[in-house]
């Protein structure tokens, strides 16, 4: 399996002639099912959101219609039904991660060089701690996993995958934390008469994904169940 073949973007197209990059998304199980971060979508209708795939940058999809989860960033995406060439959705989800283990995540994370059309990229990293019960900065509520690397801005929504067996998500990119280390350095200043005191500290941007085995009765739900044998058969023929 390829992942980049799994890995769209997400458009606002509320002003056709000037569509707004959102961030990625990523096909699950069937070719015309996406996924995403809810705040990608904001408060859009499916009929102001368009897919772009990665053989077809600047070709929108129309999105037939889309479904939030009540509380965690993510939501799913349903297209026409496309031909599966030359695409390969994700074929599962793992339950079985764990601190530790290695992940690759693949996105189109926003630069104003590739304007008009982000540049897709690759990351390596690792999970380095699970927050049970994470509260977001955005509203959501969802078990996530902290990442050894920060997520620029568009890679919210993008997928991570294992390197030995591709085909099976781990994570979804949501957002970062900040932190901060401690004193990088104090230094004395007199000024007037007056001494102070300053104190650097070092901010350290750690990425969070939504671990999708804790919202995998909810994909159950709006993404329709497809055996591996049955994926891999569509995908010889």
């Amino acid at each position: 399996m390829n992942p980049l073949r799994a890995v769209g973007q997400l458009w606002n197209l509320t002003d056709e002639a000037n569509p707004r990059f959102l961030g990625t998304c990523f096909s699950l199980r069937w070719v015309h099912y996406m996924v995403t971060a809810s705040h990608c979508l904001g408060v859009l209708d499916a009929d102001q959101v368009g897919v772009s795939l990665s053989d077809s940058p600047g070709r929108f999809l129309e999105v037939r219609d889309l479904a939030r989860h009540e509380t965690a960033d993510i939501a799913v995406l349903r297209l026409p039904e496309l031909d599966p060439e030359p695409y390969e959705p994700f074929w599962a989800v793992a339950g079985n991660w764990g601190l530790g283990e290695e992940f690759f995540a693949h996105g189109w994370p926003e630069d104003v060089v590739s304007e008009p059309y982000p540049e897709p990229r690759i990351f390596v990293g690792h999970y380095q701690r699970f927050i049970y019960g994470h509260e977001s900065h955005l509203g959501y509520r969802y078990v996530a996993g902290e990442l050894s690397i920060p997520c620029p801005g568009g890679l919210s929504g993008g997928p991570l995958f294992r390197r030995g067996a591709r085909q099976i998500l781990t994570g979804m990119v949501t957002e970062n934390r900040d932190t901060y280390t401690v004193l990088d350095s104090v230094s004395e200043i007199m000024k007037d008469g007056t001494r102070y005191r300053e104190e650097s500290r070092r901010v350290i941007s750690y990425g969070l994904a939504l671990m999708l085995s804790h919202v995998s009765e909810w994909l159950d739900e709006h993404v329709p169940p497809r055996s591996s044998g049955e994926i891999v058969k569509a995908f010889r023929q």
